[in-house]
């Protein structure tokens, strides 16, 4: 058997917990916070605490330099004789923030013993990652004000915008109209979305809502070189309403067919002779897919391993994928 991995207390549980005896029985002690009237077994909870310890961000703050008065230099947080810099905390904060954000991870991502294991080895106990309240918090609101200032800043910066519309229910089924830019050496930003609920979706309504909208990204019309839409009737009657406007008259308006473009490729499909040929290549699949012996004796005839792929009706490409996985079996299903 392997050896337990020693435990490393961190430092900061003598400097800022008393430990308590625990109710008879007890395992492990009762910590409680020097600061405030806090107190609990669990020593993850307590360096968790720290972070929303109006005791302990008081005493960071207020701490009293030689002449006895509140310190004038840079603010640190204190952990025994080291110590980080306020400013690199709050940097460090919003990083591991925005790493969550962008994942998307869950908010729990830095309360993991094993990031929080890894983060104490690689600050040699000096940070203590943000708690998901915090996370969930202020941090979010921050960061989502850094990220929109980034974003504004590079919509400024170009000479031309092109807008998407989108409607569409969201998990709950209630309806929605999305409106995205893209920028080429960026991609797609999705902007903002607004809830319709039983409004009518009309021509006159996109085109008040797309200046609506648009005019707090955009304040020149003639810098929105073009307008991607699907091509359902309203969207076309709204082409027609915004090409009306004279400051729209350079104004493209792209339409995005690719329901319809899968609609065709899944009737040239049902033809002949494409709806045989798929149909035996599913059937070939399928039935290694259910028959994993069979299967293990046909990675043993392949030269090197190639795996089966299925046909899912909802998954662009895959009927491509599925024959070319048959083609590249070939050689092991006749031996």
């Amino acid at each position: 058997m392997s050896k337990a991995m020693p435990v490393i207390k961190n430092p900061l549980l003598d400097i800022h917990f008393s430990e308590l005896p625990g109710p008879d029985g007890a395992k492990y002690p009762i910590l409680a916070c020097k600061h405030c009237k806090w107190a609990k077994t669990n020593t993850h909870r307590a360096l968790e605490h720290l972070d929303v310890c109006s005791g302990y961000t008081k005493l960071l703050s207020e701490r009293p330099g030689s002449s006895g008065q509140p310190a004038k230099r840079q603010q640190t947080l204190q952990l025994g004789v080291q110590s980080i810099p306020r400013v690199k905390k709050q940097k460090l904060d919003s990083a591991a923030a925005l790493a969550v954000y962008m994942g998307p991870r869950p908010f729990r991502l830095w309360e993991d013993k094993y990031f929080r294991a890894f983060v104490g080895l690689l600050s040699d106990s000096l940070y203590i990652p943000p708690h998901r309240d915090i996370i969930g918090g202020d941090l979010l609101d921050q960061t989502y004000l850094e990220v929109r200032s980034k974003v504004l800043s590079i919509l400024d910066e170009q000479s031309s915008l092109q807008f998407v519309i989108d409607e569409s229910p969201d998990i709950n089924h209630r309806r929605m109209v999305n409106l995205s830019v893209v920028i080429p050496k960026f991609g797609s930003f999705y902007l903002e979305n607004e809830y319709i609920n039983d409004k009518s979706l009309n021509s006159s309504f996109f085109v008040e809502w797309f200046f609506q909208k648009t005019k707090q990204y955009c304040s020149d019309p003639k810098r929105m070189s073009s307008l991607s839409t699907d091509t359902c009737a309203t969207m076309q009657k709204t082409w027609t309403g915004l090409e009306e406007h004279l400051l729209l008259k350079y104004t493209f308006f792209i339409p995005c067919d690719s329901y319809s473009l899968q609609l065709l490729i899944k009737d040239i499909l049902k033809s002949e002779p494409f709806c045989d040929i798929i149909a035996k290549a599913q059937m070939i699949v399928s039935t290694f897919h259910r028959a994993s012996k069979q299967y293990a004796i046909l990675r043993s005839k392949q030269d090197k391993p190639t795996a089966f792929v299925l046909s899912v009706i909802t998954r662009w490409g895959s009927q491509y994928s599925l024959v070319l996985s048959v083609l590249k079996n070939k050689q092991a299903l006749f031996s």
